[in-house]
């Protein structure tokens, strides 16, 4: 074998390996509905019904959804907007932290989700909340007012339950809270970080 001959094949030897690292990876991921687990979704982009993630690396002291109680607090509305407070209060005997956004989306009587679940609203900025004891956050969940939408835009529909994905937690809180509202993207609500309650 020639000089030249014998580079080459040192060289094909040297960027093999390389290449098939670069070709190797693997997945995994359990899909969940209520009580089981569900991928993260995607930034902006969440599946219908799943938990939206902070991204934080952290989450050995994150509050988990046993842990709490998640309920509706104050109301109100503001150019054809109503809004609702989800509070999320600490039921366990040690503190947690809750850091982004919940997931959240209507659902019927059976616990089907009722149109699209709710987008981020950066309205506040995604802070980790420490939660001692006894101590509330909330988030604010924002929903379109279906009468301000042609019909065919909007297609309301009755939802009697709140599905409530805690931030970082896979396990869903059902929450009574009948209203109708918008089952396409026009009449989309959205849900803001979650902040310390005052």
């Amino acid at each position: 074998m020639t000089t030249i001959g014998a580079a080459k094949v040192m060289v094909a030897l040297l960027v093999a390996p390389g290449l098939l690292a670069a070709c190797g990876g693997s997945s995994s991921g359990k899909t969940s509905l209520g009580t089981t687990s569900s991928p993260p979704p995607a930034t902006g982009a969440p599946a219908a019904g799943t938990p939206q993630t902070s991204g934080a690396s952290d989450t050995s002291t994150s509050c988990a959804t046993a842990d709490l109680k998640v309920s509706l607090g104050q109301s109100g509305a503001a150019a054809g907007t109503f809004y609702q407070r989800v509070d999320f209060r600490n039921t366990g005997t040690q503190p947690c932290t809750l850091t982004g956004y919940p997931g959240v989306s209507f659902a019927d009587d059976s616990g089907h989700q009722v149109g699209v679940d709710a987008s981020r609203n950066p309205a506040n900025a995604s802070t980790t909340v420490t939660l001692s004891p006894g101590s509330t956050a909330y988030a604010n969940l924002g929903v379109p007012d279906w009468g301000n939408f042609p019909a065919g835009s909007c297609s309301a529909a009755n939802a009697t339950m709140l599905r409530v994905y805690p931030p970082n937690q896979r396990d869903s809180v059902l929450v009574p809270d009948a209203q109708k509202v918008c089952t396409t993207t026009n009449g989309r609500p959205s849900i803001t970080a979650v902040q310390p309650a005052a």
